[in-house]
């Protein structure tokens, strides 16, 4: 469960009103799993007399796993995975196919000649025409926006697919009667996507990026990397830039994509009301088939890479303090329950004494359990607002003791009680209806490789104690987990 908090100086709003506190006696719904030939995991969750059915597919592949040199291959392929199939979008696959290899082989001839010692302009300016005459051609056989047809159609609500840091996710839902028809066209496209305008494509995303840098908070995301990473590759945009994504072939993406769809450790969600032996034999017909190699982009399930964390860092400049600890490895959903809790607790009034009126050292600041947006989710870290003309010195010996004697702080029981229910009612609202429910359940699969993991956070949370604070304080806030800086 990725968390951000506010510490004091920012509100943070439940979902107020959606659910009651009732919700807390609400059972979640129960689900059946089994794993694929391919490695592909399949879970279903039962939901009776429901119209509708509901596929969530989940792979390791957001942002933060795009390759070194290559940042936005997955916004990329975020984009360009509703252009169609091999069947779906084509007049004529079989001519087309003929363009788009003579397109994909142009297109890998321009980066070469780029990359000579002495590029011979001439060379580079024809095929850069025959490039553009090429994909011309390849129009003739596309019917735009086929695929968004037949999903509307046969009545689907909002499909789409979307590349986080760690993630790379498809959702959508139908009527009930339904499930065989868009099990195919989800496998389809995860079988055999054709990447159609791939070179507009690239140029609007590379634009964007553009257009998006230097955006207010872009330089406090650089320091937090910075200070994370060092000088390692992942010091930079996890989203990319500009010139990287330039730097995208259509050869090197039909590569990427073949690591990025690999069933190996993905999972497929599955939501209705059916039978868990008809869903399974129609999953099994659809989804066994899909290859799975042994390239993946999956690096030991999210924590940072060996070698890529220095041992000393530097905080940025300015009136910013920043602390950082490893979590324990793997993901436990009871340890994430209880770290979301404790960052929740504390930006509801439990760390006033670090950062409320009477601290001398801080004003303010932000704490996160996991993944703020471009780090991974293996990290907790504390960005605190220093006072003016305070010793950086003194300062971080103040916020670390705090954090380290967390483990034998005495909680406030009522602050912790109301903490404890809104952070649930919270939960409990993103898992309200099955397109919420199918996504938290394979997101923390994705996480844990545990089918139940979504329940057994919610376990957690409805059976913790101020004491199960402490021990999770006690578990990570030590010097051993702590990222040194200078």
């Amino acid at each position: 469960m990725r968390k951000v908090f506010f510490i004091v100086l920012v509100s943070v709003f439940l979902f107020a009103g959606r659910i009651s506190c009732q919700a807390e006696t609400e059972q979640v719904s129960r689900v059946r799993s089994l794993r694929m030939a391919n490695g592909m995991t399949l879970i279903f969750i039962p939901i009776g007399n429901s119209a509708n059915g509901s596929i969530y597919i989940g792979f390791k592949a957001g942002t933060l796993l795009d390759e070194e040199g290559f940042g936005g291959q997955a916004r990329l392929l975020q984009r360009l995975m509703f252009k169609g199939t091999e069947h779906i979008g084509t007049r004529d696959w079989e001519k087309e196919r003929q363009v788009f290899d003579e397109l994909e082989k142009t297109g890998d001839q321009i980066i070469v000649k780029h990359q000579a010692d002495k590029p011979d302009q001439k060379e580079i300016q024809d095929l850069v025409r025959k490039a553009l005459q090429l994909q011309d051609d390849v129009r003739r056989f596309y019917v735009p926006d086929e695929m968004k047809k037949l999903y509307d159609a046969y009545g689907a609500g909002e499909a789409w697919c979307l590349a986080g840091e760690d993630l790379l996710e498809f959702q959508t839902s139908f009527p009930r009667n339904y499930l065989e028809y868009f099990l195919l066209l989800e496998s389809e496209r995860i079988k055999e996507p054709v990447f159609r305008n791939f070179y507009e494509e690239r140029e609007l995303l590379a634009a964007e990026m553009e257009k998006a840098s230097g955006r207010p908070g872009d330089e406090r995301y650089a320091g937090l990397l910075s200070f994370v990473y060092g000088d390692g590759p992942y010091s930079g945009a996890a989203a990319g830039r500009a010139g990287e994504v330039r730097k995208i072939t259509l050869s090197g993406m039909k590569k990427y994509a073949a690591k990025a769809l690999n069933p190996k450790g993905a999972v497929i969600v599955v939501s209705g009301d059916y039978d868990f032996e008809k869903v399974a034999a129609l999953c099994g017909k659809y989804f066994e088939s899909v290859p799975s190699g042994e390239d993946t982009l999956i690096r030991d399930d999210g924590v940072i890479p060996a070698g890529k964390t220095p041992e000393a860092g530097k905080d940025p400049a300015g009136g910013t303090l920043l602390l950082a600890y490893l979590k324990p490895p793997g993901y436990s959903p009871r340890t994430e329950a209880l770290l979301d809790l404790l960052v929740l607790y504390l930006s509801r009034g439990g760390a006033a004494s670090l950062t409320g009126d009477r601290s001398a050292e801080f004003s303010g600041g932000i704490c996160r359990n996991g993944d703020p947006g471009r780090l991974f989710r293996n990290l907790f870290l504390m960005e605190l607002r220093l006072r003016d003309n305070v010793s950086r010195e003194a300062a971080k010996k103040e916020a670390v003791d705090f954090f380290k004697n967390l483990c034998s702080s005495k909680f406030d029981n009522a602050l912790f009680e109301r903490t404890r229910r809104g952070l649930l009612i919270e939960i409990l609202g993103s898992m309200e209806g099955q397109e919420g429910l199918s996504r938290r359940t394979g997101e923390c699969f994705l996480y844990s490789g545990d089918a139940g993991a979504a329940d057994a956070y919610v376990s957690a949370l409805r059976s913790a104690v101020p004491e199960d604070l402490n021990n999770a304080a006690r578990e990570l806030f030590s010097d051993a987990n702590r990222i040194q800086t200078q």
